[in-house]
């Protein structure tokens, strides 16, 4: 009889927690089960093995003064209609205990709790996306009373907490951008246990940042590009590039990449360690988003003085480090510097933090109506309403201004245009790319 007592519980607890009478803490109506409408119980009244152990149930719960309940007409004694919940503040104490679970009530005081001490230890960071992300869970918490999809609501007490409160950690650490880490070295680090981030952890986190991602019009990302933009590795980062350039170490070495025509790399470690970069009279710069078409550049169209930059979506701190050291070299400002993203929204916000955080100078490039109308047969719908949304807005931020024809033509026309859609019919043998 346990497990029929906690299944009858389970189920009318559920119904208190979705109801006006939790959110509001008052309601007029009963917590109510139609036993003839729930499919569970009312076969439960069919098997008589079952329909003794049910009765007795429901008549020890109403003895405890837990429930209610009444006979279908005419059927008192053999046939239940309703099942009622009794509210009131110590019945409803009892009813958890006796179930054997925690009151979304105090999952929620708990969570609230966490919220607050994280947010107060991010103070000074309320232009973080996760800062705003976080506040406004908090606002839903307080004004619905509910826990949303991107935390834990086990009904395990101890492990609930915990686990929420290790993702709010992971969280919090995400401000910290100045460097790259690997994952299990700062699961180790924060938690005591290299797997603990990706075994219980990471789809909670991933799905916030793919969340953060979409709302900034950012989509189709990998798990791999969400936690890397952080600046969190599975591996040390690599970092692709091509041209004229050499770099000085913190030793005094002095590495050359000019004769590297078919690309070269240099990994986070590295840069640590790299004091000068040296530019070799670069013909141009080029930033390009999409690693197709990096590599695709390299093996057809690239000058033999051009430097060739893999940016790869939205930087990390080490990757940003890298291309800093880059613009600040001798000579950086005097040379043209190009970037080339796909035709939409993330696109466009990619060439605007390129810009804004590294290159001053750096223009756009193939990211104009031209090109849209050069590959229209390759384009592809804009989306949602709330893409649109979000693209219009970019026109009426001065920052996109050397975007807003283009993207006042792809809202006309419905059309936005990926990278590698230009590198299939794109030659350079009968088209000049500038």
């Amino acid at each position: 009889m346990p497990g029929m007592i906690k299944l009858i519980l389970d189920e009318l607890l559920d119904r208190y927690e979705r109801s006006k009478l939790f959110r509001e803490g008052s309601s007029t109506k009963r917590i109510l089960l139609d036993v003839s409408d729930h499919g569970r119980f009312s076969g439960l009244q069919e098997r008589a093995d079952e329909k003794r152990e049910f009765l007795d149930a429901l008549e020890e719960l109403q003895d405890k003064g837990l429930i209610g309940y009444d006979w279908v007409r005419f059927e008192k004694g053999n046939l239940v209609d309703k099942i009622w919940l009794v509210t009131e503040p110590g019945a409803l104490l009892d009813s958890y205990r006796l179930a054997g679970r925690i009151s979304r009530r105090e999952k929620l005081f708990t969570l609230e709790k966490q919220l607050r001490d994280t947010l107060d230890g991010m103070e000074g960071n309320s232009e973080n996306d996760v800062f705003r992300f976080l506040k406004r869970e908090l606002e839903t918490i307080q004004s619905k009373k509910n826990i949303s999809r991107f935390f834990f609501q086990g009904d395990g007490k101890k492990d609930t907490d915990e686990k929420n409160r290790n993702l709010l950690l992971f969280l919090s650490e995400l401000q910290h951008r100045e460097d790259n880490r690997l994952e299990r070295v700062m699961s180790m680090a924060l938690f005591g246990d290299s797997k603990y981030f990706e075994r219980e952890l990471k789809q909670k986190v991933l799905s916030i940042l793919r969340t953060l991602a979409r709302e900034d019009g950012r989509e189709n990302l990998t798990d791999e590009e969400l936690l890397e933009e952080r600046g969190i590795f599975r591996w040390p980062e690599i970092m692709e590039f091509c041209g004229p350039v050499s770099v000085t170490l913190d030793d005094g070495t002095i590495i050359p990449y000019m004769g590297q025509v078919y690309g070269a790399y240099i990994n986070a470690t590295m840069v640590h360690h790299v004091v000068r970069v040296q530019l070799h009279e670069p013909l141009r710069i080029i930033s390009i988003e999409n690693k197709a078409n990096y590599t695709w550049y390299l093996t057809k169209a690239r000058k033999s003085r051009e430097l060739v930059l893999y940016h790869g979506g939205c930087f990390s701190p080490m990757k940003g480090k890298w291309f800093r050291l880059i613009a600040e070299a001798d000579g950086a400002v005097d040379v043209e510097v190009f970037h080339w993203s796909d035709i939409d929204l993330g696109g466009f916000r990619i060439f605007r933090r390129f810009r804004d955080e590294l290159f001053p100078w750096a223009v756009p490039w193939r990211m104009d109506i031209r090109t849209l109308e050069s590959y229209k047969d390759y384009c592809i719908p804009l989306g949602s309403e709330s893409y649109r949304y979000h693209l219009r807005a970019l026109t009426e931020d001065p920052a996109y201004r050397c975007f807003s024809d283009t993207i006042r033509y792809m809202l006309d026309q419905n059309v936005r245009l990926e990278q590698e859609a230009e590198i299939l019919f794109f030659s350079i043998a009968n088209k000049n790319i500038f």
